[in-house]
């Protein structure tokens, strides 16, 4: 509007009592934003002037005959007079008249609390995406959990990604999962079967689709990469679980025996645990190779187990829990001992092992722990020509010798050929658990009653697996150019900076100021030392010519753009000059507009992922003072419900006070006024979190879409009381003017559940102390005194609340302005004398420094005398 429209607009809303503004602008379906900003004025015009009520009808297409639209303003009228707290805005669409609630979005609001405290939740592994395995306390199986993955990375061309379908649990697994061993990269499992579902450039022996078995370090993870030498195709009726416990027990086995121990036909063998995955494919391999075997378990039935399952002489099969079975060995090898140990045991059993080798025997040792521990040895036994071998399989893939990964290809191939000759076969038992009782398959392999292999099942896409969702889940491409309009200020840099954290390499800013401003400069610096690539365009958003010259610089597709512009001329709207409302409107609305337009243009737009404008509360509850910016924000939040009613990407988010960066942190007086008003205040991290929930939720709502199908262009955050509840533990009656609010009544009545004084309202605990006889006498001109004193206890209480100074430290005649009642609260105080006492106090009045307490309960117990 141009000054002369401001001024009749200004002699309407300062002398009416009641406003029905009557706009054709299709609110509820996004079409035409350019009537939103009435909202945010008639918002903030409400609290600043609280005997007038501002309503907006908006009327659609379908609904905007001359007879339905009176029809409707009668309507709303007859609201505005008749009830007691009316509702101010409404939206009629094919004849029906429909008013707005605010609903939390309560899946939003748990993602942002979980993320926020690193909290868990269970999503079907659907949901889940790529996510790995962790645990929070090692050693603590309960603590088991998923982590959400990044998908940023880019596949090795020389690897191939596998969707995992089931992973097969060996004991080096349980010990990493425990802490008792160190694993490079915090491994914790090395064989799975799948799926391949990508495959690097260099990889020509796997396409998309084939079924896999792979043996490599890994993590327990939906989705696992592996280079092209570490998998093995598998044929369509091999079974991905029974394929999943082959590759390291008998690639382990065929190494210890073959590779190191050069095992031979008659020779003997001892195995130890051999009821275990190793010792049963030990067992198996060694009659392959005509070996004579001995064992070791450490239950009777697990003896009755193998004597009956692989034909073992039960004379051969001795105990592992103590060093019996080192005389019993003598005893059964005639004093030699064995040519070969496949060791698993750990301090003296070990030693004990050791002893029990043959001259010119072979000791394998796979367990490793004496190892780390810095175990000894009884060094006379290698007199005898004794040889002590020890490896960590793992060893081979992490070697950067081309040599090691071309034999653990052969381990691995060699493995699936003894299954498919059938020399050997799997090592059952094999129990399966869903990936949902991970927790469960570690405590059942740990037991020592166990047989055979555990398995992990990852093939049900509806399990559920207990996750920690990953911090951000927006992933930016480096190869498009991200268009930032007002990002070189406080909450831009936050964000760019974020942006880069997240894969972003190519930014344009569009800045008035361009790199003036150290700050901007040194983020400008800064975002280059990281590898990004920056355009600065010196340019006012509100020229189209200068929106054409930022978006003409990007290089490659504007992959989105965020529109944060922002400012600030604060006054009341009575007072407010026309270049303070049009300064702080045109960057947001004729901005906007610009950049949709440009953006239109030539397809600029065709690989445009987000559209984001940082919208604030203020637009959509109302702040006093700063009319011009909630009409500003009104518009973005409309805008944003245009776009995706043209099936576009928009989202507007309404940002409550942010505290630590932006325009509040370097304005420190008002940012401890909202503070005081009981608004809590969102840091650095938590916008960022909105920020990237807003941008991976850019989707259409889930709402009836009867009523509104684009509610989820418009995140609203802020809307809490929180602090106003510390208030009111501090002794304090704070109040706010959202609980007041007919939109906010879902979070009005769940604060007075939870709040003191049964949910009354500070309006409603100051009318007790004011009962009508009381109110009537001041009208009559009886006990006055009295009554002054009545009065004067409810407005001292109200200010003291206000500025958060205890009342008795109020005096009734000191000067208020000295006690920091500003606009703002000063705004909040006339409402609340209002809808009290129906006396209407002048801003003027308020905001004067010498005024006192004392002068106020004069003007009101005037205005009641006047309306008797």
């Amino acid at each position: 509007m141009n000054e002369c429209e401001m001024a009749l607009l200004k002699i309407i809303t300062d002398r009416v009592a009641k406003i029905v503004w009557v706009v054709n602008g299709g609110y509820i379906d996004g079409e035409n934003p350019d009537f939103a900003p009435v909202l945010g004025l008639s918002r903030a015009l409400m609290l600043e002037q609280p005997s007038l009520q501002f309503a907006v009808l908006d009327m659609d297409d379908e609904s905007a005959s001359s007879e339905e639209t009176l029809g409707s303003i009668i309507n709303v009228l007859d609201r505005l007079i008749h009830e007691k707290e009316p509702d101010f805005e409404f939206a009629q669409r094919d004849g029906v008249l429909h008013i707005s609630r605010w609903e939390p979005d309560e899946r939003l609001n748990e993602t942002f609390r979980l993320k926020q405290n690193n909290g868990t939740m269970d999503l079907s592994l659907a949901i889940a995406g790529r996510c790995k395995l962790d645990i929070k306390d090692p050693g603590h199986m309960d603590t088991i959990h998923f982590v959400q993955e990044d998908y940023s990375t880019s596949l090795h061309p020389d690897y191939v990604g596998v969707s995992v379908k089931s992973v097969g649990i060996n004991a080096k697994d349980l010990y990493a999962i425990s802490a008792k061993v160190d694993t490079k990269d915090a491994t914790c499992s090395c064989e799975c079967a799948g799926v391949i579902t990508a495959v690097g450039d260099n990889v020509s022996e796997f396409k998309i689709g084939d079924r896999v078995v792979a043996m490599a370090p890994s993590h327990f993870a939906t989705v696992e990469c592996f280079p092209e030498w570490a998998v093995l195709k598998l044929r369509d009726e091999e079974d991905f679980k029974i394929a999943s416990t082959i590759p390291l027990v008998f690639s382990t086995v065929i190494y210890a025996l073959h590779h190191r121990a050069h095992l031979q036909p008659g020779e003997s063998v001892l195995v130890h645990s051999a009821a275990g995955g190793v010792g049963m494919a030990a067992i198996q391999y060694a009659k392959h190779l005509g070996a004579k075997i001995f064992a070791t378990v450490g239950t009777e039935t697990k003896k009755s187990f193998l004597a009956e399952k692989y034909g073992l002489d039960p004379t051969h099969i001795f105990s592992s829990r103590n060093s019996s079975f080192l005389p019993a060995i003598m005893e059964a090898t005639s004093g030699q001992g064995v040519d070969v140990v496949l060791n698993s045991l750990t301090g003296d059993l070990l030693r004990s092992s050791f002893e029990a080798c043959a001259d010119f025997g072979r000791f394998i040792d796979i367990g490793n722990r004496d190892i780390l521990d810095h175990g000894l040895l009884d060094m006379s036994t290698f007199g005898r020509n004794v040889s002590f071998i020890a490896f960590d399989l793992s060893h081979l893939y992490l070697s950067k010798n081309h040599t090691h990964h071309r034999l653990w290809k052969t381990l691995l191939t060699e493995s699936l050929q003894l299954m498919r000759a059938k020399v050997c076969e799997p090592c059952f038992p094999i129990k399966t658990f869903e990936a949902s009782n991970i927790t469960d398959a570690f405590r059942h392999f740990s037991l020592g009653t166990r047989l055979g292999k555990v398995t992990v099942s990852f093939q049900d896409p509806n399990t559920k697996i207990r996750v920690i969702p990953k911090k951000y889940e927006t992933a930016f491409i480096a190869q498009k150019s991200y268009l930032m309009i007002g990002g070189l200020g406080g909450l831009g840099r936050s964000i760019s900076k974020w942006m880069i954290s997240c894969g972003a390499r190519r930014f344009i800013f569009l800045s008035r100021s361009g790199t003036d401003k150290p700050e901007a400069k040194d983020l400008v610096d800064d975002l280059q030392a990281q590898g990004a690539h920056i355009i600065v365009i010196r340019g006012d958003v509100c020229r189209c010519e200068d929106v054409e010259r930022a978006v003409a610089a990007a290089d490659c597709p504007i992959g989105g753009v965020i529109q944060a512009t922002m400012v600030l001329n604060e006054a009341i709207w009575s007072d407010m000059p026309h270049n303070a409302w049009y300064t702080t409107m045109g960057p947001k609305v004729r901005g906007t507009w610009n950049l949709h337009n440009v953006l239109r243009k030539k397809g600029r737009d065709s690989q445009l992922d987000f559209f984001v404008m940082t919208s604030s509360i203020s637009g959509t509850i109302g702040t006093a003072t700063e009319s011009n910016y909630c009409a500003a924000n009104s518009i973005l939040d409309a805008f944003a419900r245009y776009r995706n009613h043209l099936g576009l990407p928009a989202i507007s988010i309404g940002y409550g006070m942010i505290s630590e960066v932006g325009y509040l942190h370097e304005h420190a007086d008002i940012e401890a006024l909202m503070k005081r008003a009981g608004v809590h205040p969102i840091n650095e991290n938590e916008l960022i979190q909105i920020m990237n929930l807003a941008l991976v939720n850019q989707r259409p709502c889930t709402w009836d879409p009867r009523y509104d199908h684009l509610a989820g262009s418009h995140i609203l955050t802020g809307v809490e009381f929180t602090s106003l509840q510390e208030q009111r533990e501090r002794g304090f009656e704070g109040d706010n003017h959202v609980l007041a609010d007919p939109r906010a009544a879902l979070f009005t009545a769940s604060f007075a559940r939870g709040a003191a004084g049964e949910g009354k309202s500070e309006t409603q605990n100051a009318a007790a102390q004011l009962p009508g006889d009381i109110a009537r006498a001041l009208r009559d001109n009886q006990n006055m005194e009295s009554c002054l004193d009545a009065l004067r206890a409810v407005v001292s209480k109200k200010i003291s609340n206000l500025i958060l100074l205890p009342e008795n430290d109020l005096k009734a005649d000191q000067p208020l302005g000295d006690s920091g009642l500003d606009s703002m609260l000063a705004a909040e105080f006339r409402t609340f004398v209002f809808r009290m006492f129906e006396v209407d106090i002048p801003f003027v009045v308020l905001l004067k420094r010498s005024t006192t307490v004392n002068h106020l309960v004069d003007i009101i117990a005037q205005g009641l005398r006047a309306s008797a």
